[in-house]
């Protein structure tokens, strides 16, 4: 028969404790023990324990003692008996021979195992529970915590993600209330006393709050049976996780209710009950805080090339982590991304997962351009992939916020399966990002919406205008009301030369008097004047400040550490010297269509060259990319980095040619069928693009339909030729198709159409005799339109910021070709050789990527040298 402790030890290893874990226990012996068969010792339990995790393991149980001055019996020492609420198992474990316990005054710890010297180590002079504690050093070891027979009100860990997490009722003013903030300790054999730099507080509310439920809605707890009494385990760093979500928006969430506290049968008037004292303390430090409040992160441009005046282009991937970890150290809490911010969610993801839970992160759903269409089921596939897709970017179970991106989706099925999202736990906050205040309005009276976003500057008068946003705004405390477009992407704080030209608006005359408010206020910056007009209105809870480098990141908290809010009455001010400017200017999405000057056309892109043809975040679509010469331009996209959307007649073909695709960092793969030669097939093909991939940066426009044997100058038939020419028109439907739906996210993009050296020169007659059917005359016909075209539609769509560019290839045939006719060929070769598909590759990079931003309208020929002579 199998002892209790090797029993405890198969039966934990089932939960989900693997070899070699820090695990932190709490234990009801009493629960245990009433469901066990036979005696059960506390050493039965710890045996298990140490047998589950192993050698190389740490098993660590709380010993506090509570010596607080005027509270204990005696001083703590490295003896001292555990208090009696803390339970058995605790007292068994710090008297075993292996066992060593940390030297806190009120709340050690004792632990067991590979480790633990190091693990209880200073804790003397560190945080009870917080920063420093054996807590705090299992979290960083990733470890967990394991309830058995009990809930969360004995999870002290808790107490630590409080601690980390500084919320505002963890102040010493409160220990009034409760102990003096002194202990009493007689380590070292001499009693003396000693201030504490903190004291945790009631933990019951633990239990009554939804920290259980959020957990299980993470996918974060594992569950099972210990001797039949109930075993609970969940990773520290989950915990961590769901308690930064749920005090985002409410700090007391882990407190007790009112009437619920265990401390109120203490003889203290209600005022003075722990909870009531520490939910006091947070509403106070809420409204204190308000005025020192961070931005929220704006991660557009640290995700794609965005903005009018970006002079910087998108950092790498390392760069922009770093800016987003600095920017939480330095006390940023809320960060705003979406799915369509190219690879920013990505980046996001990768960033708090090294430096932990300490943000609150909004995101935006990407639902395709077709929903409006979309049969229910389809539509809700579309909003649950949308979720599904941020969740796994940003590395988490769930989702903090979820906005809508477009109001027409408010009140739509896909608002409501949002809402169900979030009634499965999904999803926590949910709201949306309108342009116009008649649309607040409308958003305000639904309760559901908890998050507003809105475009909000010191020239833009709308808002302050409408009574009945004010009103609305005024009505809903509860909802965070964040303001974006501080800077106008940048225009209100550069020169008139970055304005785009709108009938009505004298840029010069704006700049002017906007830079004199500046200095009549004696603000230090025009960053500065532009970030404290909007903090000093008290409905905005927050601006969204984007950026793309270390160095404005810098900037902007300066101003938020140095840079008061503007008063009411500077505001004032502010508002009567500005001039009314049309309504069309503070919509930067109609900016390109009123015709922005040429150097406001203008693409940064990173001063590094591999940094510019890095193609990571973007995705790019391969039309044929099953096929000879598309699979090499696939396979190149992603081997940039790009993920790739491989498109065939055959979805089959489409599939297996995306699975065979190299994957770099956070790139995914797609196939898709699409026919460019079916009009209905490229809207559909495309849609469906967008749909698995988010959206499409980059179009690479090569399937060919011959449509039978290559016919000569002297059997190709009317229908034949006009049949070879209809590829001209699948290719210019596909790529308006893409340049409208750059245009509608407001993105650059860029289309590379594939020709080839004969749509420049005829071939060699003799090339072919009596080997091959000549080269086509209607394939000549084709290459030689697919060339200017690509210069027609590059003249028309610059202004769009949509490159388009050809890359003619030379010869190269695919190992099927007559080998006769490839010798003769050769011999017209100046490299007197054929080309391979891989010589394709950089320049279709170039084209491709950022490392191109200055070409468009070029035909890149790349033939061995073919047209030399």
């Amino acid at each position: 028969m199998a002892s209790i402790s090797s029993t405890v030890a198969a039966q934990l290893r089932d939960i989900g404790v693997p070899e070699g874990a820090s695990v932190a226990v709490h234990t009801s012996l009493r629960g245990l023990r009433g469901n066990a068969s036979e005696r059960l010792e506390a050493d039965d339990i710890i045996d298990g324990l140490l047998a589950c995790v192993g050698s190389s393991g740490i098993v660590m149980v709380p010993t506090h003692t509570y010596s607080f001055v005027g509270l204990a019996e005696q001083p703590f020492s490295l003896d001292a008996p555990c208090n009696a609420e803390v339970g058995v198992l605790p007292e068994v474990a710090r008297k075993r021979p292996d066992a060593v316990r940390s030297a806190h005054p009120t709340h050690s710890v004792g632990a067991l195992g590979s480790g633990a010297a190091e693990l209880v180590a200073g804790h003397d002079t560190a945080t009870a529970l917080g920063h420093g504690s054996p807590w705090h050093k299992m979290l960083e070891n990733d470890g967990f915590v394991l309830l058995l027979a009990c809930g969360h009100e004995a999870n002290t860990f808790v107490h630590t993600c409080e601690a980390l997490a500084k919320l505002p009722y963890l102040s010493a003013s409160c220990w009034d209330a409760f102990w003096e903030p002194r202990a009493w300790t007689a380590v070292g054999g001499e009693e003396q006393t000693v201030e504490l730099q903190e004291i945790p507080g009631c933990s019951r509310g633990f239990a009554l709050s939804q920290l259980h439920t959020v957990l299980r809605a993470r996918g974060a707890v594992m569950e099972g049976a210990v001797l039949g009494g109930r075993a609970v385990l969940v990773r520290m760093r989950d915990i961590m996780a769901a308690v930064t979500f749920m005090t985002a928006t409410d700090p007391c969430a882990l407190l007790c209710p009112p009437g619920n506290c265990d401390d109120e049968g203490k003889g203290l008037p209600a005022p003075k009950h722990p909870c009531n004292v520490r939910r006091t303390l947070a509403r106070q430090a809420s409204t204190s805080a308000e005025s020192q409040r961070m931005f929220a992160l704006g991660t557009a441009a640290l995700g794609m090339t965005y903005g009018r005046t970006n002079q910087l282009g998108c950092p790498s991937r390392g760069a922009a982590v770093d800016i987003i970890k600095q920017a939480i150290q330095s006390g940023v809490v809320e960060i705003d991304t979406a799915r369509a911010y190219g690879d920013a969610e990505g980046r996001v993801g990768e960033a708090t997962t090294r430096i932990g839970p300490q943000a609150h992160v909004i995101t935006k759903l990407d639902i395709p351009a077709d929903w409006p269409s979309a049969p229910p089921r389809v539509l809700c596939a579309y909003v649950a992939a949308s979720v599904f897709k941020s969740c796994r970017e940003l590395g988490v179970h769930c989702l903090d916020t979820v906005l809508l991106h477009r109001f027409d989706q408010f009140q739509s099925p896909v608002w409501h399966h949002l809402l169900a999202l979030r009634d499965q736990g999904v999803v926590g906050r949910v709201g949306i990002s309108v342009y116009h205040p008649d649309d607040a309005v409308t958003v305000l009276k639904d309760p559901a919406v908890k998050h507003l976003q809105i475009p909000f500057n010191l020239i833009d008068w709308r808002w302050k205008q409408s009574t009945a946003f004010l009103e609305a705004a005024a009505a809903r405390p509860d909802v965070t009301l964040h303001a974006r477009s501080t800077f106008l992407q940048g225009i209100l704080v550069n020169g008139a030369s970055k304005w785009p030209t709108i009938e009505g608006v004298e840029a010069e005359k704006a700049c002017a008097t906007i830079q004199s408010v500046c200095s009549d206020l004696h603000r230090t910056s025009l960053l500065d004047l532009c970030v404290s007009y909007v903090r000093g209105h008290p409905w905005i809870t927050a601006p969204v400040l984007g950026l793309e480098s270390a160095a404005q990141l810098r900037e902007l908290i300066g101003v938020f550490a140095d840079c008061a809010p503007l008063t009411e009455s500077e505001i004032a001010q502010v508002d009567a010297a500005m001039p009314h400017l049309p309504e069309q200017l503070l919509d930067p999405s109609q900016w390109l269509r009123d015709g922005p000057k040429p150097d406001a056309q203008l693409v940064a892109t990173p001063n590094n060259v591999l940094q510019q043809f890095d193609m990571t975040g973007k995705v790019a679509l391969v039309t044929g990319a099953s096929g000879y010469l598309g699979a090499a331009f696939a396979a190149c996209l992603a081997e940039a980095g790009a993920s790739v959307v491989v498109t065939s007649r055959d979805l089959e073909r489409a599939e297996q040619a995306a699975a065979q695709l190299p994957v770099v960092g956070p790139a995914r793969h797609y196939g898709v069928q699409l026919d460019h030669m079916d009009e209905a097939s490229i809207q559909q093909g495309f849609d469906k693009a967008v749909g698995v991939a988010g959206r499409v940066d980059v179009l690479i426009n090569n399937g060919l339909a011959i449509g039978g044997p290559g016919k000569d100058l002297t059997s190709i038939s009317f229908a034949e030729f006009t049949a070879m020419q209809d590829n001209n028109s699948g290719y210019f439907c596909l790529a308006r198709q893409f340049r409208d739906h750059v245009v509608e996210r407001g993105a650059p993009g860029s289309v590379v159409l594939i020709g080839s050296m004969y749509g420049q020169v005829a071939s060699y007659p003799d090339a072919y005799a009596g080997v091959s059917a000549a080269s086509s005359v209607a394939y000549h016909a084709l290459k030689g339109g697919t060339i200017h075209m690509t210069r027609h539609l590059a003249a028309y769509w610059a202004a769009d910021r949509v490159r388009v560019n050809c890359l003619s290839p030379g010869p190269f045939p695919s190992p099927a070709a007559p080998k006769q006719m490839v010798k003769r060929l050769c011999t017209k070769l100046p490299l007197q050789r054929m080309g391979l598909p891989h010589e394709l590759k950089g320049s279709l990079l170039l084209l491709a990527s950022d490392a191109g931003s200055y070409i468009t309208g070029e035909n890149l020929t790349v033939d061995g040298g073919w047209t030399a002579w």
